[in-house]
């Protein structure tokens, strides 16, 4: 497969890392989200940025959003988390400010060191 640029995000108050990898598609940019809790992606099209379960494209590739680990609300209140398109360093802090919020229980999953 083709190779991604890959960032990796820590919290101040916890041993937790994600890892994110960009691919740029023909019609979004997509920012698929690993961490060993729940993997999923941020998708920002022209038109919106927000959070999407996996595909079965990204299942064919070991990639599954586990529905347990969801927290439905904090899911939902990021289906759109901007109305516009918006650039690679926005993009990466959204998700880094978001991404733990859609982790149910996050406030243990998260907990401080």
């Amino acid at each position: 497969g083709d190779k991604l640029d890959t960032y990796i995000i820590s919290y101040e108050n916890s041993a937790k890392t994600v890892k994110i990898a960009v691919r740029k598609d023909e019609d979004c940019c997509r920012y698929i989200v690993l961490s060993e809790d729940l993997s999923l992606q941020y998708i920002c099209r022209e038109n919106y940025f927000g959070v999407a379960l996996h595909k079965k494209d990204f299942n064919k590739l070991g990639l599954e959003s586990d529905r347990e680990m969801i927290d439905l609300d904090g899911y939902h209140h990021q289906r759109i988390i901007t109305p516009k398109s918006i650039n690679l360093k926005n993009c990466l802090s959204l998700v880094a400010s978001y991404y733990p919020m859609v982790v149910k229980d996050y406030e243990n999953v998260f907990a401080c060191k």
